[in-house]
């Protein structure tokens, strides 16, 4: 079997093999695996409200931060998210570099 020294060829739109020599374990099709972690806007239920402290917890979010009707925190940006842990007190223990934990 080989070690995977590969990449993806956006050309032939799948994985290529630097040895050519491809596992038989090795996906048939599609894109890689792309991180949507940080698509805009991020919801956390995690870091929301109950649905009758919308409007409170409305007028103290920090800028770039919006509670749903749901109670939903909807985040649109990292410094935002920042911004809002620190003022609630929560800690992210596998936030990135930059990132307050």
């Amino acid at each position: 079997m080989t070690r995977f020294v590969g990449r993806y060829d956006p050309e032939k739109k799948k994985m290529v093999w630097d040895d050519g020599d491809e596992p038989p374990d090795a996906p048939a099709v599609g894109t890689p695996s792309i991180s949507t972690a940080y698509s805009r806007p991020l919801e956390s239920q995690a870091l929301g409200c109950h649905a009758e402290q919308v409007s409170e917890f409305n007028e103290k979010a920090a800028k770039g931060i919006r509670y749903l009707p749901d109670g939903t925190c909807q985040i649109e940006s990292r410094a935002a998210r920042n911004e809002e842990l620190k003022r609630r007190g929560f800690k992210d223990f596998d936030a990135g570099y930059g990132d307050f934990c």
